[in-house]
Order: C-alpha cells, then structure tokens, then sequence
C-alpha cells in the first residue's frame, strides 16, 4: 500500500514541479520522519528486573510500577492519536481539495458517506 501511494503521488509531484524539487521534497520528508522516529522511544519488552523489584520492594515499588506502566500506556496513546491524525490529514486535504475542483464530488462522497452508517 505504500508502494502504490508512493508511486501515485511521486509520478502526479514529479510531472507538476519537476524531478528535481520533487526528489528534494522525497528526502525532506525522509529527513523528517528519521527526525521524528529518533525523538519515539523503543519499548522494551523485558520488565524481568522490574517484577523482581516489585517482589523484593512489597506493595509500595508495585504502586510506582503500576504508575510508570499506566504513564507509558497513555504516552503510547496519544502517540497512536497523533500518528493517526498525521496519517488522515493528507487524504482529507486530497478530498478537500478534489471537492473543491469538482463539486459534484461532493455529492458522491455525501451519499457513500450515508450508504456507510
């Protein structure tokens, strides 16, 4: 799937503003998902030390665990949404756009839109 988005949009950008600028934007947008990939940390999958400190520290280390580990569940979330709300803004900008081109795509979207609920 990213493939054909690729190819799609990099055959559309290449034809529009040219090879050059087209590959500049490519890796400008590599340069910044490494920029971004760099700042998200990796998650660990060993908690082996942590459950043994929890064993030896009693129910207190449990209580700072149970807080370290809901706080990460709330980060990986609100990574989630945002990593979401980047992924869907680029194709509500394309239909946005598609719309305001030709407003008789409007309708259609409207009426897939219902047949959908």
């Amino acid at each position: 799937m990213l493939s054909i988005s690729f190819f799609d949009l990099a055959h559309n950008a290449l034809n529009s503003i040219g090879f050059l600028r087209g590959n500049l934007w490519f890796f400008a947008g590599v340069a910044f998902f490494a920029l971004i990939s760099s700042f998200i940390p990796e998650p660990s999958l060993s908690p082996s030390s942590e459950v043994q400190n929890k064993k030896k520290g009693g129910d207190d280390r449990g209580k700072i665990i149970m807080k370290k580990h809901r706080r990460q569940v709330l980060f990986s979330g609100i990574v989630t949404a945002i990593g979401i709300s980047l992924h869907n803004f680029p194709e509500g900008m394309a239909v946005f756009l598609g719309s305001m081109k030709v407003p008789i795509l409007v309708q259609h979207f409207v009426i897939q839109f219902k047949n959908n609920l």
